[in-house]
Parts: C-alpha cells; structure tokens; sequence
C-alpha cells in the first residue's frame, strides 16, 4: 500500500519535474511517508507515558546524530517501523529502571555506555548504505562530524545528570547507544552478509 502511494505521488511529480529520477523519487517518498508514521507513533506513546519532552530530545538527538553516524536499515518499511517503536519502547524502560538508582550507580552504568558507544562511533562512522553512497571526502566529514556530535551530545548528559535532570540525561544519552547499536548492528550484518555473497558467486 505504501509503495503505492509513494509510486502515485513519485508519477505526479516526474511530470512536474521530467529530469528527476522517478525511481529515486519513490524511495525518497516512501522513506518520508515511514520516517514520518514513525515519528507520529513515537509522539502517541510519549503522550501515554507523559515523556514528550524526553520523548522530542530523543528524537532530535537520535536523528540528527544517526544522519552522520548510518547505522542498520531495515529491509521494509514495516520493519522499520517496527524496529524504531521497539527501541524507543526499550529506551523508556531503561530510562525508567535507571532513574531510579542511586546517583553514583548512575554515574557509573552511564559512564561505560558512554565510553562503549563514543568507542563504536570513532571506530565504524560512517556506515555507508548502499542507497546513500558517500565520495572519500564525505566520509571523513561525516566520521570527524559523528565523532563531534557524540561527545556533544555525552557532554549535555553528563551536564544535565550533574543538574540533577536524571530523565533528560538518560534520553540523551540513551539517543547515542541506541545510534551506535544500530551502527554496530549493521556492520556485524555486513559481515554476515560477505561471505555468504562470494559463496553465491562461486
């Protein structure tokens, strides 16, 4: 239903803009319409569980660190969907189960994601897709800007968690463990994946 929607939209279009691939004008719709869907579900359940403040960090943190980071991406916009809802449900869980930990426990669970998520991050961003090819000089930009955005992002939890803003801090930093567990997450798929692809073709 969704691709055809998105291929309805993507012919419109190709007649209002002929020089524009109308294949590459589909992906990018149907990527909109599921980034969307996800967004507006993530929203309905920070309503129910009264986190939209914590719940909007997440996402902008999330979203703007995982646009340079890459990190896995499901083979359907189902499962895209899915996949986002269940991290961001697992994220509420632990934010609710460490909240509720004595400050120096916190610190000190805190501090090893941190440190086990900025060390993903410099060693395998940016992960390239295939629908998002990068030149040479794109991927150090992207790399030298994931590895800025990370510590930025782990100095603002730090910060907020030492202003005794344990929910705030906790979605922050939940926002980079959960973009470097998708970017570990499709470089072990990755791997998978090659040896399998050369016993094809032999």
């Amino acid at each position: 239903m969704l691709q055809r929607i998105a291929q309805k939209i993507a012919s419109a279009l190709k007649k209002a803009a002929p020089d524009q691939d109308e294949e590459s004008l589909c992906y990018g719709i149907q990527s909109f319409i599921s980034d969307f869907s996800s967004v507006m579900a993530l929203l309905i359940f920070s309503i129910v569980y009264g986190n939209i403040l914590e719940t909007l960090v997440f996402l902008i943190c999330f979203m703007f660190l995982r646009r340079y980071t890459g990190g896995y991406h499901a083979d359907s916009h189902l499962r895209c969907f899915l996949t986002t809802v269940l991290c961001y449900l697992g994220n509420v869980a632990a934010a609710t189960l460490l909240s509720g930990i004595s400050l120096t426990a916190l610190g000190i669970i805190s501090g090893a994601l941190a440190l086990g998520s900025l060390a993903l991050v410099v060693r395998y961003a940016p992960h390239i897709h295939k629908n998002h090819p990068l030149t040479v000089r794109e991927c150090k930009l992207y790399g030298h800007i994931s590895r800025m955005v990370t510590v930025g992002l782990l100095a603002l939890a730090a910060v907020l968690l030492l202003c005794s803003q344990k929910k705030l801090a906790l979605y922050v930093l939940m926002s980079v463990v959960t973009t470097a567990s998708t970017l570990i997450l499709a470089v072990i798929l990755d791997k998978r994946a090659r040896p399998s692809k050369k016993g094809g073709e032999a």
